[in-house]
Protein backbone atom coordinates (compact mmCIF):
# COMPACT_ATOMS: atom_id res chain seq x y z
CA UNK A 1 0.00 0.00 0.00
CA UNK A 2 1.20 3.53 -1.03
CA UNK A 3 1.70 5.76 2.21
CA UNK A 4 -0.18 8.45 2.60
CA UNK A 5 2.62 10.94 1.65
CA UNK A 6 3.47 9.93 -0.90
CA UNK A 7 -0.11 9.47 -2.34
CA UNK A 8 -0.07 13.50 -1.84
CA UNK A 9 2.77 13.77 -3.62
CA UNK A 10 2.08 11.92 -6.39
CA UNK A 11 -1.44 13.53 -6.50
CA UNK A 12 0.06 16.94 -8.34
CA UNK A 13 2.10 15.25 -11.05
CA UNK A 14 -0.16 15.16 -13.90
CA UNK A 15 0.94 14.61 -17.27
CA UNK A 16 1.74 18.66 -17.74
CA UNK A 17 3.82 18.63 -14.81
CA UNK A 18 5.96 15.34 -15.24
CA UNK A 19 6.70 17.38 -18.91
CA UNK A 20 7.85 20.36 -17.20
CA UNK A 21 10.63 18.37 -15.08
CA UNK A 22 11.43 16.56 -17.90
CA UNK A 23 10.43 16.90 -21.31
CA UNK A 24 7.48 14.99 -23.89
CA UNK A 25 9.71 12.18 -25.19
CA UNK A 26 11.05 11.40 -21.53
CA UNK A 27 7.49 10.94 -20.68
CA UNK A 28 6.32 9.29 -23.63
CA UNK A 29 9.59 6.55 -23.25
CA UNK A 30 8.21 6.37 -19.72
CA UNK A 31 4.55 5.74 -20.46
CA UNK A 32 5.69 2.74 -22.93
CA UNK A 33 7.85 1.02 -20.25
CA UNK A 34 4.78 1.14 -17.89
CA UNK A 35 2.47 0.02 -20.34
CA UNK A 36 4.72 -2.91 -21.40
CA UNK A 37 5.38 -4.13 -18.21
CA UNK A 38 9.07 -2.68 -17.47
CA UNK A 39 8.24 -1.08 -14.06
CA UNK A 40 7.65 -3.06 -11.03
CA UNK A 41 7.18 -2.09 -7.68
CA UNK A 42 10.03 -3.63 -5.45
CA UNK A 43 8.99 -2.46 -1.60
CA UNK A 44 7.36 0.05 -0.17
CA UNK A 45 9.24 0.95 3.06
CA UNK A 46 7.65 4.10 5.57
CA UNK A 47 7.35 6.73 2.83
CA UNK A 48 9.95 5.64 0.56
CA UNK A 49 9.02 3.42 -2.72
CA UNK A 50 11.57 1.46 -4.70
CA UNK A 51 10.45 0.79 -8.10
CA UNK A 52 13.00 -1.43 -10.47
CA UNK A 53 12.05 0.14 -14.16
CA UNK A 54 14.00 -1.48 -17.15
CA UNK A 55 16.78 -2.69 -15.35
CA UNK A 56 17.49 0.08 -13.19
CA UNK A 57 15.84 0.93 -9.91
CA UNK A 58 14.55 3.87 -8.46
CA UNK A 59 14.01 5.06 -4.69
CA UNK A 60 11.86 7.62 -4.49
CA UNK A 61 9.86 9.07 -1.19
CA UNK A 62 7.43 12.49 -0.58
CA UNK A 63 10.44 15.44 -2.01
CA UNK A 64 9.45 13.68 -6.14
CA UNK A 65 10.99 12.67 -9.03
CA UNK A 66 13.54 16.03 -8.59
CA UNK A 67 15.19 14.66 -5.67
CA UNK A 68 14.61 10.52 -6.43
CA UNK A 69 17.65 8.95 -6.63
CA UNK A 70 18.37 6.46 -9.95
CA UNK A 71 21.06 3.77 -10.71
CA UNK A 72 21.36 4.95 -14.28
CA UNK A 73 23.90 7.71 -15.09
CA UNK A 74 21.20 10.14 -16.44
CA UNK A 75 21.73 14.11 -15.25
CA UNK A 76 18.38 15.51 -13.80
CA UNK A 77 15.24 13.64 -13.74
CA UNK A 78 15.13 10.30 -16.26
CA UNK A 79 12.48 8.41 -17.83
CA UNK A 80 13.13 6.10 -15.05
CA UNK A 81 11.86 8.14 -12.23
CA UNK A 82 8.91 9.44 -14.17
CA UNK A 83 7.65 5.53 -14.79
CA UNK A 84 8.39 5.23 -11.08
CA UNK A 85 5.63 7.88 -10.55
CA UNK A 86 3.40 6.28 -13.42
CA UNK A 87 3.64 3.31 -11.71
CA UNK A 88 3.03 4.70 -8.04
CA UNK A 89 -0.21 6.40 -9.31
CA UNK A 90 -1.42 3.56 -10.98
CA UNK A 91 -1.16 1.47 -7.99
CA UNK A 92 -2.96 4.54 -5.87
CA UNK A 93 -5.66 4.80 -8.71
CA UNK A 94 -6.68 0.99 -8.13
CA UNK A 95 -6.28 1.43 -4.38
CA UNK A 96 -8.88 4.20 -4.67
CA UNK A 97 -10.89 1.63 -6.77
CA UNK A 98 -10.66 -0.73 -4.21
CA UNK A 99 -11.97 1.66 -1.50
CA UNK A 100 -14.97 3.28 -3.16
CA UNK A 101 -16.26 -0.27 -4.15
CA UNK A 102 -15.77 -1.54 -0.61
CA UNK A 103 -17.58 1.48 0.35
CA UNK A 104 -14.41 2.85 2.16
CA UNK A 105 -13.83 6.73 2.66
CA UNK A 106 -11.03 8.87 -0.04
CA UNK A 107 -8.05 10.28 2.38
CA UNK A 108 -8.37 14.19 1.69
CA UNK A 109 -5.88 15.40 -1.07
CA UNK A 110 -3.84 18.40 -0.15
CA UNK A 111 -5.08 21.79 -1.11
CA UNK A 112 -2.26 23.70 -3.14
CA UNK A 113 -4.01 27.14 -2.82
CA UNK A 114 -4.80 26.93 1.37
CA UNK A 115 -0.43 26.15 1.37
CA UNK A 116 0.08 29.12 -0.84
CA UNK A 117 -2.01 31.57 1.36
CA UNK A 118 -0.24 29.97 4.87
CA UNK A 119 3.50 30.21 3.51
CA UNK A 120 4.77 32.87 5.44
CA UNK A 121 6.33 35.78 3.47
CA UNK A 122 9.52 35.80 5.94
CA UNK A 123 9.94 32.20 5.25
CA UNK A 124 9.78 32.98 1.15
CA UNK A 125 11.90 35.86 1.73
CA UNK A 126 14.44 33.82 3.16
CA UNK A 127 14.33 30.91 0.66
CA UNK A 128 14.74 32.98 -1.99
CA UNK A 129 17.85 35.26 -1.25
CA UNK A 130 18.38 38.65 -1.72
CA UNK A 131 19.21 38.61 -6.08
CA UNK A 132 15.77 36.30 -6.35
CA UNK A 133 13.72 38.28 -4.59
CA UNK A 134 14.65 41.57 -5.58
CA UNK A 135 13.98 39.92 -9.38
CA UNK A 136 10.96 38.53 -7.97
CA UNK A 137 9.25 41.85 -7.09
CA UNK A 138 9.80 43.27 -10.50
CA UNK A 139 8.06 40.05 -11.84
CA UNK A 140 5.36 40.51 -9.53
CA UNK A 141 4.78 44.22 -10.67
CA UNK A 142 4.29 43.26 -14.64
CA UNK A 143 2.12 40.37 -13.30
CA UNK A 144 0.74 37.22 -14.34
CA UNK A 145 -2.72 34.90 -15.13
CA UNK A 146 -3.31 32.48 -12.20
CA UNK A 147 -4.77 29.24 -13.52
CA UNK A 148 -6.24 26.18 -11.31
CA UNK A 149 -5.60 22.77 -13.40
CA UNK A 150 -5.87 19.29 -11.66
CA UNK A 151 -4.62 19.80 -8.07
CA UNK A 152 -1.92 22.37 -8.83
CA UNK A 153 -1.60 26.30 -9.46
CA UNK A 154 -0.30 26.98 -12.82
CA UNK A 155 1.32 30.67 -12.96
CA UNK A 156 1.70 31.90 -16.19
CA UNK A 157 3.97 34.99 -16.83
CA UNK A 158 3.11 37.79 -19.65
CA UNK A 159 4.80 38.03 -23.45
CA UNK A 160 5.66 34.10 -24.08
CA UNK A 161 7.00 33.86 -20.41
CA UNK A 162 7.38 30.74 -18.53
CA UNK A 163 4.80 29.05 -16.53
CA UNK A 164 5.13 27.47 -13.21
CA UNK A 165 3.50 24.81 -11.74
CA UNK A 166 3.22 25.03 -7.72
CA UNK A 167 2.66 21.27 -6.73
CA UNK A 168 0.28 20.33 -3.32
CA UNK A 169 2.64 19.14 -0.59
CA UNK A 170 5.49 19.86 -2.57
CA UNK A 171 6.94 23.36 -0.80
CA UNK A 172 8.99 25.66 -2.04
CA UNK A 173 11.58 23.13 -3.51
CA UNK A 174 8.44 21.37 -5.39
CA UNK A 175 7.65 24.01 -7.98
CA UNK A 176 8.44 22.72 -11.62
CA UNK A 177 9.11 24.76 -14.52
CA UNK A 178 11.26 24.94 -17.55
CA UNK A 179 13.07 28.12 -16.76
CA UNK A 180 16.54 28.07 -16.68
CA UNK A 181 18.22 27.36 -13.96
CA UNK A 182 19.99 30.98 -13.10
CA UNK A 183 16.30 32.32 -13.04
CA UNK A 184 14.44 29.57 -11.46
CA UNK A 185 14.43 31.15 -7.75
CA UNK A 186 13.08 34.21 -9.44
CA UNK A 187 10.36 33.11 -11.30
CA UNK A 188 9.62 31.02 -8.71
CA UNK A 189 9.44 33.26 -6.18
CA UNK A 190 7.44 36.07 -8.21
CA UNK A 191 5.01 32.65 -9.04
CA UNK A 192 4.31 32.69 -5.57
CA UNK A 193 3.75 35.79 -5.18
CA UNK A 194 1.49 36.17 -7.51
CA UNK A 195 -0.38 33.59 -6.72
CA UNK A 196 -0.83 34.93 -3.17
CA UNK A 197 -2.13 37.90 -4.70
CA UNK A 198 -4.57 35.77 -6.63
CA UNK A 199 -5.40 34.49 -3.59
CA UNK A 200 -6.23 37.34 -2.18
CA UNK A 201 -3.28 37.80 0.74
CA UNK A 202 -2.29 40.87 1.22
CA UNK A 203 1.45 40.84 1.03
CA UNK A 204 3.17 43.97 2.17
CA UNK A 205 6.37 43.29 -0.61
CA UNK A 206 9.23 45.42 -1.21
CA UNK A 207 12.37 45.07 -3.11
CA UNK A 208 15.25 44.95 -1.23
CA UNK A 209 16.99 47.40 -3.56
CA UNK A 210 18.84 50.68 -2.94
CA UNK A 211 15.79 52.43 -1.74
CA UNK A 212 17.09 55.30 0.33
CA UNK A 213 20.09 57.17 0.67
CA UNK A 214 22.98 55.61 2.54
CA UNK A 215 23.97 57.61 5.38
CA UNK A 216 26.51 59.79 5.89
CA UNK A 217 26.93 60.12 1.63
CA UNK A 218 26.55 58.34 -1.87
CA UNK A 219 27.40 54.57 -1.49
CA UNK A 220 30.88 53.36 -3.59
CA UNK A 221 30.26 51.78 -7.29
CA UNK A 222 31.45 48.43 -7.16
CA UNK A 223 34.23 48.61 -10.64
CA UNK A 224 34.13 45.04 -10.86
CA UNK A 225 30.64 44.85 -11.48
CA UNK A 226 30.18 48.11 -14.00
CA UNK A 227 33.50 46.16 -15.87
CA UNK A 228 30.97 42.66 -15.77
CA UNK A 229 28.01 44.61 -17.46
CA UNK A 230 30.66 46.37 -20.04
CA UNK A 231 31.68 43.29 -20.97
CA UNK A 232 27.75 41.97 -21.65
CA UNK A 233 26.85 45.21 -23.29
CA UNK A 234 29.73 44.74 -25.86
CA UNK A 235 28.64 41.54 -26.15
CA UNK A 236 25.03 43.02 -27.16
CA UNK A 237 26.12 44.32 -29.84
CA UNK A 238 28.33 41.70 -31.20
CA UNK A 239 25.60 39.30 -31.16
CA UNK A 240 22.22 40.48 -29.52
CA UNK A 241 20.71 41.56 -33.11
CA UNK A 242 21.50 38.63 -34.73
CA UNK A 243 21.35 35.57 -32.45
CA UNK A 244 20.27 36.95 -29.11
CA UNK A 245 21.73 33.37 -27.58
CA UNK A 246 19.43 32.26 -24.48
CA UNK A 247 22.43 32.84 -22.37
CA UNK A 248 22.75 36.66 -23.29
CA UNK A 249 19.38 37.01 -22.04
CA UNK A 250 20.04 35.16 -18.57
CA UNK A 251 23.24 36.98 -18.20
CA UNK A 252 21.68 40.67 -18.52
CA UNK A 253 18.81 39.67 -16.13
CA UNK A 254 21.21 38.15 -13.43
CA UNK A 255 23.15 41.18 -13.46
CA UNK A 256 20.36 43.34 -13.00
CA UNK A 257 18.92 41.31 -10.21
CA UNK A 258 22.21 40.67 -8.59
CA UNK A 259 23.40 42.33 -5.08
CA UNK A 260 25.62 44.21 -6.68
CA UNK A 261 23.23 46.29 -8.92
CA UNK A 262 21.52 47.04 -5.20
CA UNK A 263 22.71 50.87 -5.48
CA UNK A 264 22.62 51.29 -9.37
CA UNK A 265 18.51 51.06 -9.90
CA UNK A 266 19.08 52.74 -13.25
CA UNK A 267 20.99 50.63 -14.48
CA UNK A 268 19.33 47.84 -13.18
CA UNK A 269 16.48 48.42 -14.82
CA UNK A 270 18.53 49.52 -18.43
CA UNK A 271 19.44 45.88 -18.36
CA UNK A 272 15.90 44.20 -17.64
CA UNK A 273 14.61 46.33 -20.70
CA UNK A 274 17.98 44.80 -23.07
CA UNK A 275 17.29 41.69 -21.65
CA UNK A 276 13.63 41.78 -22.86
CA UNK A 277 14.46 42.94 -26.37
CA UNK A 278 17.15 40.19 -26.46
CA UNK A 279 14.54 37.84 -25.84
CA UNK A 280 11.95 39.55 -28.28
CA UNK A 281 14.83 39.31 -31.13
CA UNK A 282 14.97 35.64 -30.28
CA UNK A 283 11.32 34.93 -30.53
CA UNK A 284 11.57 36.84 -33.38
CA UNK A 285 8.61 38.89 -32.22
CA UNK A 286 7.27 41.84 -34.20
CA UNK A 287 7.60 44.13 -31.17
CA UNK A 288 11.37 43.74 -31.85
CA UNK A 289 13.07 47.06 -32.32
CA UNK A 290 16.48 47.42 -33.17
CA UNK A 291 16.55 51.10 -33.05
CA UNK A 292 15.21 50.97 -29.34
CA UNK A 293 18.04 47.73 -28.59
CA UNK A 294 21.21 49.90 -30.13
CA UNK A 295 19.68 53.13 -27.92
CA UNK A 296 19.94 51.37 -24.69
CA UNK A 297 23.50 49.87 -25.40
CA UNK A 298 24.62 53.26 -26.36
CA UNK A 299 22.72 54.34 -22.85
CA UNK A 300 24.04 51.59 -20.99
CA UNK A 301 28.10 52.50 -21.79
CA UNK A 302 27.46 56.14 -21.11
CA UNK A 303 26.10 55.69 -18.02
CA UNK A 304 29.11 53.39 -17.28
CA UNK A 305 31.33 55.96 -18.61
CA UNK A 306 29.63 58.68 -15.97
CA UNK A 307 29.28 56.44 -13.38
CA UNK A 308 33.36 55.58 -12.89
CA UNK A 309 34.04 59.06 -13.29
CA UNK A 310 31.86 60.25 -10.76
CA UNK A 311 33.61 60.98 -7.36
CA UNK A 312 30.58 61.77 -5.40
CA UNK A 313 31.05 65.77 -5.19
CA UNK A 314 27.70 66.34 -6.53
CA UNK A 315 25.21 64.40 -4.78
CA UNK A 316 22.25 65.60 -6.77
CA UNK A 317 24.23 64.04 -10.14
CA UNK A 318 25.57 61.08 -8.65
CA UNK A 319 21.86 60.12 -7.21
CA UNK A 320 20.39 60.69 -10.62
CA UNK A 321 23.35 58.32 -12.29
CA UNK A 322 22.04 55.67 -9.99
CA UNK A 323 18.46 56.24 -10.15
CA UNK A 324 15.76 55.92 -7.80
CA UNK A 325 13.94 52.37 -6.80
CA UNK A 326 11.01 53.73 -5.71
CA UNK A 327 8.88 56.77 -5.64
CA UNK A 328 9.15 59.11 -3.10
CA UNK A 329 6.86 62.14 -2.79
CA UNK A 330 6.95 65.40 -1.51
CA UNK A 331 4.52 67.94 0.33
CA UNK A 332 3.34 70.37 -2.52
CA UNK A 333 0.92 73.15 -0.34
CA UNK A 334 -1.82 74.59 -2.45
CA UNK A 335 -1.50 73.80 -6.08
CA UNK A 336 -4.03 75.46 -8.79
CA UNK A 337 -4.24 73.04 -11.64
CA UNK A 338 -6.18 72.40 -14.88
CA UNK A 339 -7.64 69.79 -15.65
CA UNK A 340 -6.65 68.76 -19.60
CA UNK A 341 -8.51 65.21 -20.11
CA UNK A 342 -8.11 61.92 -18.76
CA UNK A 343 -7.68 58.15 -20.69
CA UNK A 344 -8.43 54.67 -19.90
CA UNK A 345 -5.42 52.17 -20.20
CA UNK A 346 -4.71 48.44 -19.91
CA UNK A 347 -1.53 46.98 -20.07
CA UNK A 348 -0.45 43.31 -21.71
CA UNK A 349 0.11 41.72 -18.60
CA UNK A 350 -3.67 42.48 -17.26
CA UNK A 351 -3.22 46.07 -15.40
CA UNK A 352 -5.11 48.59 -16.10
CA UNK A 353 -6.40 51.76 -14.67
CA UNK A 354 -7.91 55.71 -15.91
CA UNK A 355 -4.83 58.68 -15.76
CA UNK A 356 -6.67 62.63 -15.46
CA UNK A 357 -3.76 65.05 -16.36
CA UNK A 358 -3.37 68.59 -15.17
CA UNK A 359 -0.90 71.42 -16.12
CA UNK A 360 0.44 74.00 -13.47
CA UNK A 361 0.99 76.95 -16.58
CA UNK A 362 3.16 78.61 -13.61
CA UNK A 363 5.59 76.10 -13.84
CA UNK A 364 5.39 74.56 -16.84
CA UNK A 365 4.61 71.39 -15.67
CA UNK A 366 2.31 68.13 -16.16
CA UNK A 367 1.03 66.49 -13.32
CA UNK A 368 -1.26 63.04 -13.35
CA UNK A 369 -3.08 61.51 -11.06
CA UNK A 370 -4.55 57.80 -11.69
CA UNK A 371 -7.00 55.12 -10.24
CA UNK A 372 -5.44 51.50 -11.08
CA UNK A 373 -5.49 48.01 -10.25
CA UNK A 374 -2.43 45.56 -10.39
CA UNK A 375 -2.99 41.74 -12.73
CA UNK A 376 -4.82 40.28 -10.98
CA UNK A 377 -6.16 42.96 -8.74
CA UNK A 378 -9.77 43.38 -7.77
CA UNK A 379 -11.49 41.47 -11.10
CA UNK A 380 -14.31 43.93 -10.79
CA UNK A 381 -12.59 47.18 -10.82
CA UNK A 382 -13.40 48.35 -14.73
CA UNK A 383 -11.50 51.84 -16.20
CA UNK A 384 -14.47 53.46 -18.01
CA UNK A 385 -17.10 53.20 -14.74
CA UNK A 386 -14.49 54.11 -12.11
CA UNK A 387 -13.74 57.51 -14.88
CA UNK A 388 -17.36 58.02 -14.51
CA UNK A 389 -18.31 57.02 -10.23
CA UNK A 390 -15.24 56.19 -8.54
CA UNK A 391 -14.37 58.97 -6.03
CA UNK A 392 -11.41 61.14 -6.03
CA UNK A 393 -9.98 63.09 -3.30
CA UNK A 394 -12.72 63.33 -0.74
CA UNK A 395 -15.99 63.53 -3.37
CA UNK A 396 -15.51 64.30 -6.93
CA UNK A 397 -14.74 61.81 -9.78
CA UNK A 398 -12.04 61.70 -12.20
CA UNK A 399 -14.40 62.70 -14.86
CA UNK A 400 -15.04 65.67 -13.22
CA UNK A 401 -11.76 67.18 -12.55
CA UNK A 402 -10.05 66.12 -15.55
CA UNK A 403 -12.26 69.23 -17.10
CA UNK A 404 -12.07 71.88 -14.62
CA UNK A 405 -10.08 73.75 -13.14
CA UNK A 406 -8.85 73.12 -9.56
CA UNK A 407 -7.37 74.38 -6.13
CA UNK A 408 -5.89 71.08 -4.45
CA UNK A 409 -4.96 71.00 -1.01
CA UNK A 410 -3.01 68.27 0.99
CA UNK A 411 -1.64 67.15 -2.08
CA UNK A 412 1.72 65.59 -2.47
CA UNK A 413 3.84 65.45 -5.54
CA UNK A 414 6.28 63.01 -6.59
CA UNK A 415 9.67 64.19 -9.06
CA UNK A 416 8.04 62.17 -12.03
CA UNK A 417 4.48 64.13 -11.67
CA UNK A 418 2.63 62.24 -10.07
CA UNK A 419 -0.13 63.06 -7.41
CA UNK A 420 -0.68 61.23 -4.74
CA UNK A 421 -4.37 59.82 -3.98
CA UNK A 422 -4.02 59.89 -0.29
CA UNK A 423 -7.72 60.50 1.91
CA UNK A 424 -5.73 63.83 3.02
CA UNK A 425 -6.27 65.79 -0.28
CA UNK A 426 -8.90 67.79 -1.15
CA UNK A 427 -10.37 70.05 -4.25
CA UNK A 428 -11.56 73.50 -2.55
CA UNK A 429 -13.03 74.42 -5.39
CA UNK A 430 -13.81 73.81 -9.53
CA UNK A 431 -14.53 75.83 -12.56
CA UNK A 432 -14.32 75.11 -16.03
CA UNK A 433 -11.37 75.32 -18.06
CA UNK A 434 -11.29 77.80 -21.03
CA UNK A 435 -9.97 76.37 -24.34
CA UNK A 436 -9.15 80.42 -24.88
CA UNK A 437 -6.90 80.30 -21.78
CA UNK A 438 -5.07 77.56 -22.21
CA UNK A 439 -4.16 78.68 -25.77
CA UNK A 440 -1.42 80.86 -24.06
CA UNK A 441 -0.27 78.18 -22.18
CA UNK A 442 3.98 77.45 -23.11
CA UNK A 443 2.37 73.58 -23.94
CA UNK A 444 0.36 74.82 -26.49
CA UNK A 445 1.48 74.49 -29.87
CA UNK A 446 0.22 76.02 -32.93
CA UNK A 447 3.75 75.35 -34.79
CA UNK A 448 4.95 71.78 -35.27
CA UNK A 449 8.64 73.29 -35.31
CA UNK A 450 8.33 74.52 -32.22
CA UNK A 451 6.43 71.22 -30.97
CA UNK A 452 9.70 69.52 -32.14
CA UNK A 453 12.15 71.46 -30.21
CA UNK A 454 9.69 70.91 -27.09
CA UNK A 455 9.84 67.41 -27.00
CA UNK A 456 13.26 66.97 -27.64
CA UNK A 457 13.95 69.47 -24.44
CA UNK A 458 11.71 66.93 -22.34
CA UNK A 459 11.81 63.88 -23.88
CA UNK A 460 15.59 63.19 -24.94
CA UNK A 461 16.95 62.97 -21.83
CA UNK A 462 20.85 62.45 -21.17
CA UNK A 463 23.24 60.65 -19.18
CA UNK A 464 23.10 63.11 -16.04
CA UNK A 465 19.25 62.19 -15.69
CA UNK A 466 16.71 59.66 -17.31
CA UNK A 467 14.65 60.40 -20.34
CA UNK A 468 10.69 60.85 -19.37
CA UNK A 469 8.57 58.00 -20.72
CA UNK A 470 5.93 60.51 -21.71
CA UNK A 471 4.89 64.23 -22.16
CA UNK A 472 1.57 65.24 -22.26
CA UNK A 473 0.96 68.04 -25.25
CA UNK A 474 -1.92 70.55 -26.50
CA UNK A 475 -1.85 71.43 -30.28
CA UNK A 476 -3.81 73.85 -31.69
CA UNK A 477 -4.11 72.90 -35.53
CA UNK A 478 -5.52 75.01 -38.54
CA UNK A 479 -6.93 72.66 -40.11
CA UNK A 480 -7.65 68.71 -39.34
CA UNK A 481 -8.34 66.12 -41.64
CA UNK A 482 -10.26 62.80 -41.96
CA UNK A 483 -8.97 60.13 -39.51
CA UNK A 484 -8.27 57.03 -41.40
CA UNK A 485 -7.14 53.18 -40.41
CA UNK A 486 -3.47 52.11 -41.35
CA UNK A 487 -3.98 47.95 -42.08
CA UNK A 488 -0.14 47.66 -41.71
CA UNK A 489 0.19 49.51 -38.09
CA UNK A 490 -2.58 48.62 -37.06
CA UNK A 491 -3.22 52.35 -35.99
CA UNK A 492 -5.65 55.07 -36.36
CA UNK A 493 -4.09 58.42 -38.59
CA UNK A 494 -5.50 61.44 -37.68
CA UNK A 495 -4.16 64.22 -39.96
CA UNK A 496 -3.93 67.63 -38.26
CA UNK A 497 -2.01 70.73 -39.93
CA UNK A 498 -0.43 73.88 -38.27
CA UNK A 499 -0.73 77.84 -39.45
CA UNK A 500 2.28 76.92 -41.97
CA UNK A 501 0.42 74.35 -43.99
CA UNK A 502 2.96 71.38 -42.10
CA UNK A 503 0.73 68.33 -41.49
CA UNK A 504 1.10 65.86 -38.26
CA UNK A 505 -0.14 62.61 -38.22
CA UNK A 506 -1.72 61.87 -34.73
CA UNK A 507 -1.35 57.94 -34.10
CA UNK A 508 -4.01 55.85 -31.90
CA UNK A 509 -3.25 52.25 -31.77
CA UNK A 510 -5.95 49.64 -32.55
CA UNK A 511 -7.58 49.65 -28.92
CA UNK A 512 -10.27 48.62 -27.09
CA UNK A 513 -13.24 51.02 -28.53
CA UNK A 514 -11.46 52.21 -32.00
CA UNK A 515 -15.42 52.82 -33.41
CA UNK A 516 -16.00 55.28 -30.69
CA UNK A 517 -12.57 57.10 -31.29
CA UNK A 518 -13.30 57.10 -35.08
CA UNK A 519 -17.21 58.74 -34.38
CA UNK A 520 -15.61 61.46 -32.03
CA UNK A 521 -12.67 62.44 -34.52
CA UNK A 522 -14.42 62.95 -37.75
CA UNK A 523 -17.44 64.52 -35.85
CA UNK A 524 -14.91 67.78 -35.49
CA UNK A 525 -15.80 70.14 -38.07
CA UNK A 526 -13.28 70.99 -40.77
CA UNK A 527 -13.49 74.72 -39.72
CA UNK A 528 -12.99 73.90 -35.95
CA UNK A 529 -10.30 75.58 -33.99
CA UNK A 530 -10.13 74.05 -30.80
CA UNK A 531 -7.19 72.49 -28.69
CA UNK A 532 -6.22 68.41 -29.00
CA UNK A 533 -4.60 67.36 -26.09
CA UNK A 534 -2.16 64.48 -26.74
CA UNK A 535 0.55 61.70 -25.16
CA UNK A 536 3.89 62.31 -26.57
CA UNK A 537 6.40 59.45 -26.22
CA UNK A 538 9.46 58.48 -28.43
CA UNK A 539 9.06 55.62 -30.68
CA UNK A 540 12.61 54.53 -32.41
CA UNK A 541 13.91 58.09 -34.58
CA UNK A 542 10.38 59.48 -33.98
CA UNK A 543 8.05 61.33 -31.45
CA UNK A 544 4.40 59.26 -31.41
CA UNK A 545 1.60 61.87 -30.41
CA UNK A 546 -1.78 60.04 -29.37
CA UNK A 547 -4.32 62.28 -28.92
CA UNK A 548 -6.87 61.37 -25.75
CA UNK A 549 -8.48 64.66 -25.47
CA UNK A 550 -10.08 67.82 -27.09
CA UNK A 551 -11.20 70.95 -25.90
CA UNK A 552 -13.59 73.99 -27.39
CA UNK A 553 -15.23 76.82 -25.49
CA UNK A 554 -15.46 75.60 -22.12
CA UNK A 555 -16.18 71.99 -23.27
CA UNK A 556 -13.25 69.16 -22.45
CA UNK A 557 -14.09 65.73 -24.20
CA UNK A 558 -12.26 62.76 -23.30
CA UNK A 559 -12.09 61.03 -26.78
CA UNK A 560 -13.46 57.34 -26.09
CA UNK A 561 -14.42 57.80 -22.58
CA UNK A 562 -17.52 60.62 -22.81
CA UNK A 563 -20.41 60.78 -24.75
CA UNK A 564 -19.96 63.61 -27.82
CA UNK A 565 -21.41 67.08 -26.73
CA UNK A 566 -23.32 69.27 -28.73
CA UNK A 567 -22.13 72.45 -29.68
CA UNK A 568 -18.85 73.46 -31.61
CA UNK A 569 -17.37 70.40 -31.28
CA UNK A 570 -19.52 68.43 -33.43
CA UNK A 571 -20.50 68.65 -36.94
CA UNK A 572 -21.20 65.08 -37.69
CA UNK A 573 -19.93 64.45 -41.25
CA UNK A 574 -22.03 61.27 -42.20
CA UNK A 575 -20.47 58.22 -44.00
CA UNK A 576 -19.55 55.44 -42.61
CA UNK A 577 -16.64 54.64 -40.08
CA UNK A 578 -13.85 52.58 -40.72
CA UNK A 579 -12.95 50.24 -38.02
Amino acid sequence: MIPPTLTAMLAGYDEAALVAVANKGLHRRAQRDVEEGKAVVKSVDGDTATVDTDGDTVVMDARGPKAARCTCPAPGVCRHRLAAVLLLQTHILQTQILRTQTGGGESAAPDVAAEVAALALDTLRSWAGKAAWRGAVELLEGGATVIAEGAALVVAFPRDGPQVRILPGQGLDGLVSKVAPALRKTYHTAAVLVARRHLGVGDAVEATAAEVAVAGGIEPVDAAFLGAVTAVLGECVRVGFNLAPLSLEERLFTLSVSSRADALPRLAGLLRALSAQIRSRRARDFAFDPDRCLDLCGKGFALISALKHDDGGDPDRSSLLRGQARRDYSAAGVLRLYGSGAEAWSTASGARGVTAYFYDPTQDRWLTVALARGAGQDPWFEPRTAYSNESLWGGPTIKAVSQAQIGLTGASVSPDGRLSAGKDVRVTETRPVSADEAAGWPCCCGDWDALRRRLVERLAGGVAGPARGAEPVLLRPQRVARPFFDDLAQTLVWPVADANGQWLCLSLEHGADPGRMVKALEAIAAGWDGLVAALATVDGRVFRLRPYAVMDGATVCNLGLDPLPGGAIVRAWGGCCRT
